[in-house]
């Protein structure tokens, strides 16, 4: 996948707030109707999360609320593309 291939699909989410406290927000700007395997990477590379959503209006809300703070990465899978967002928990 070349570069700007890859800088497209990161910039066609949006997770909210970033920080957080228990619920994240992850927001599609364009129209996203596919379903969207989410997994969540502490700062250790360990996988602490990972579900598949449909997403609602462009939307996924995760409660993340079992996490501890700090930093983690999350990998979003859909069709051909992933993207990654760092997110922090509060």
């Amino acid at each position: 996948m070349n570069t700007s291939k890859k800088n497209s699909a990161a910039n066609e989410v949006i997770p909210f707030p970033n920080s957080f406290a228990d619920l994240i927000s992850f927001m599609f700007i364009t129209d996203h109707i596919k379903e969207t395997t989410f997994m969540i990477y502490d700062i250790n590379g360990l996988k602490v999360f990972e579900d598949i959503f449909l997403p609602i209006d462009n939307e996924v809300l995760l409660d993340l609320d079992f996490l501890s703070n700090g930093p983690y990465l999350a990998i979003l899978r859909f069709g051909k593309r992933i993207v990654q967002k760092r997110i922090i928990k509060n």
